[in-house]
């Protein structure tokens, strides 16, 4: 006889209920997001969401504290439980109230508490729709758990339309993780003759011994989640009440939205048909708008939304879009819907259990994915388009530019020049001409016009965090033109000049010799061999130097300050600064024979900390130290001490090191290639259009 054997059997741990429960729901938002869902399925006119902020906020502060104490009494080695998973009082609760069909014993039993339960599927004859023909939200059948994501219990008070008693049941986490298994856990349950305080029907949620940690969000913030969950719901169909007041979405000023934006109102929504793998169509309606300049978006609110039966199927997203597209930080004020039925009707589930995104992978949504991606793409070039247009008119009319304008005594061409500048400003600038960028940069790009300094005016906007800064420095310069034509003849004079210096440190004369004190002049006089952009800086030794920076010089002994009988002074030092580019450069130049080691670097450095010092005593803190040690490098072979301690130190430099060290030789091969770049940039606007 064969021996007969217990059969095999699927098995669910209790820990399910904190996956999908306590784990999923990690805000009250998203939990009370799927008890409103419940109520408008249950056809009810409304829900209300009642809970006592102040309440719930002294309880948390009295938990936080009791935490803290037994924390400091703890003997070391021994722990306690987090504070995340510590409860409030039983007597601070939040209750979900609606007047919808309601539930009986039997229903309670054989749907509410069938976790993962398939409404639709088992009710096909309703074809997915509430008995007063509401498209059903619920899909999943794990709604119901989503207290556990707040609460240790859940109570369920249900009164059935034509049922005279409600019924009320409690659900208790701590009871129901402890059990083996979750096949069949006996429910605690009541019956109310009295109707619970229902009537004629309807349900009522209790959830209470609060959780801290995930009650910690704002009374604004929960409101304004779930209004956008529900954004699509008709108000006068079904409203939603938090705390007696009615949640609506938050209002935004909507001026532009793509497609047919000058054949259609903004509020308007564009039908698309898109071709689907193995035959047919998919069907939805979109449109990407996008809100003011001074009205940018929150990131997790930018993007396309998804809705599927009028509730939120997937979150704001930028999808596939090119963040390096020209028009890409119209992003910033993007608010696209697309309403999408069609995904929560499909016999497959492509929705999130969390809601916050699509399987946009698969076969059904790729294209529409693309779609998107695409649509909004071009919808921020659109935008961009047309706010370009508009800005001569808006600086034009500015108060401020004006202002700006009337302190020089333009010449017409200048002051076209300035308002061209200040267009293409504003059009880099998230607030346009209410932008602090804008209104800090202006003024220097207008004082360069008007004391013929252009390009130190443009060498201003490095300092700038702005996404088209690159376009705005390309365009400005073109405008500085005629400056930049005048320029040509001083750059090519100096590239002949840089080939005889070449020549001279070149020949070995130049490295027997201690010869300092010339190359010292030299670097004085053309600051401009140190760096290229250097050209405007001001140089301490000058008498027109401003006298912060004489203050300086003298303080820390540079350059004619230096002290001839202080013999521990580095021989050669010498300060070039900037003031509108809050930049100070240290130049240590050591003698042609004298090989430069990690002590010359030391050194330098030493003078970089004094002179940040020195500024942060003087409330110059804003300002950013750089230093250049030049001389005549080691050999690449040397073993000397001090030449293998500067390699080291060369080669561990990084991209924010503010040291460099150079070869004479060095210095000028790249102030040579810095020039002839110059040439070459003046070549291709002289053959631009």
């Amino acid at each position: 006889m064969p021996v007969m054997t217990e059969p095999l059997k699927f098995k669910v741990a209790p820990h399910i209920v904190e996956d999908l429960g306590l784990n999923l729901y990690t805000t009250l938002a998203r939990v009370l997001v799927e008890f409103v869902a419940n109520a408008y399925d249950a056809d009810s006119p409304s829900v209300n969401l009642d809970f006592n902020v102040t309440d719930i906020k002294q309880a948390r502060e009295v938990l936080r504290k009791e935490y803290e104490l037994e924390q400091a009494k703890m003997p070391p080695g021994k722990t306690i439980p987090p504070l995340e998973t510590r409860v409030l009082p039983d007597d601070v609760r939040i209750i979900i109230d609606d007047n919808g069909h309601g539930m009986s014993r039997s229903d309670l039993n054989n749907k509410f508490l069938f976790a993962g339960r398939r409404r639709r599927r088992e009710e096909p004859e309703m074809n997915g729709r509430s008995p007063k023909g509401r498209p059903l939200m619920g899909r999943k059948g794990l709604g119901k758990l989503a207290g556990f994501g707040v609460a240790k219990v859940v109570e369920v008070i249900s009164r059935k339309e034509g049922e005279r008693h409600a019924t009320h049941i409690t659900l208790d986490y701590d009871d129901i993780v402890a059990m083996l298994n979750v096949h069949e856990i006996n429910i605690k349950e009541q019956k109310l003759k009295d109707g619970g305080g229902i009537a004629p029907c309807g349900t009522r949620i209790i959830l209470s011994r609060l959780l801290y940690d995930p009650l910690k969000s704002r009374e604004t913030t929960i409101q304004s989640e779930i209004s956008e969950y529900f954004d699509l719901i008709d108000p006068a169909d079904f409203k939603i009440m938090m705390n007696k007041v009615q949640v609506k979405p938050a209002p935004r000023e909507l001026v532009y939205a793509w497609p047919d934006p000058e054949l259609r109102p903004i509020g308007d929504f564009v039908e698309k048909f898109l071709d689907r793998e193995g035959g047919g169509q998919i069907r939805f309606t979109y449109r990407v708008r996008f809100t003011g300049k001074d009205q940018s978006l929150e990131a997790s609110k930018r993007g396309v939304r998804v809705y599927a039966r009028k509730r939120l199927a997937s979150a704001p997203s930028l999808l596939g879009m090119d963040t390096n597209m020209h028009g890409f930080r119209m992003t910033d004020y993007m608010d696209g819907v697309v309403h999408a039925d069609f995904i929560d009707d499909e016999l497959a589930d492509y929705i999130s259990t969390d809601r916050e995104s699509l399987r946009w992978e698969s076969p059904l949504l790729s294209q529409m994915y693309d779609f998107l991606s695409s649509v909004m793409k071009e919808a921020c070039k659109q935008y961009q388009k047309k706010r370009d247009n508009e800005a001569p008119k808006i600086v034009e009319n500015d108060p401020f530019t004006n202002s700006e304008l009337e302190k020089y005594d333009f010449s017409s061409r200048d002051r076209k020049l300035a308002l061209r500048f200040a267009t293409l400003l504003e059009k880099a600038c998230k607030r346009s001409v209410d932008d602090p960028a804008y209104q800090d940069t202006l003024p220097q790009l207008i004082k360069g016009i008007g004391h013929g300094m252009i390009l130190t005016a443009i060498s201003q906007l490095s300092n700038l965090d702005l996404p088209d800064l690159g376009k705005l420095v390309s365009e400005l310069v073109r405008l500085a033109k005629d400056e930049l034509d005048q320029f040509v003849g001083t750059v090519k004079a100096r590239l002949r000049g840089i080939d005889a210096l070449k020549k001279i440190i070149e020949h070995p004369d130049f490295k027997a010799k201690r010869n300092e004190k010339q190359i010292q002049q030299l670097f004085e006089n053309c600051t401009w061999l140190v760096d290229p952009t250097y050209t405007q800086f001001l140089l301490a030794a000058d008498v027109s130097l401003n006298t912060v920076y004489k203050r300086l010089a003298q303080d820390l002994k540079i350059g004619s300050y230096a002290d001839p009988e202080d013999k521990k002074e580095p021989d050669l030092v010498f300060l070039l600064g900037n003031e509108s580019l809050h930049k100070i450069v240290i130049v240590e130049l050591k003698a042609s024979n004298v090989p430069l080691e990690a002590d010359h670097l030391v050194q330098l450095e030493y003078y970089m900390t004094r002179t940040q010092e020195w500024l942060d005593e003087h409330n110059r803190a804003a300002y950013t130290v750089f230093g250049h040690l030049i001389g005549t490098k080691p050999t690449p072979n040397s073993r000397a001490y001090g030449a293998v301690g500067l390699r080291g130190r060369i080669s561990n430099a990084g991209p924010d090191t503010r040291w460099k060290v150079r070869d004479f030789l060095d210095v000028l091969n790249d102030t040579q290639s810095a020039h002839q770049d110059m040439l070459n940039v003046q070549e291709a606007l002289d053959k631009a259009p």
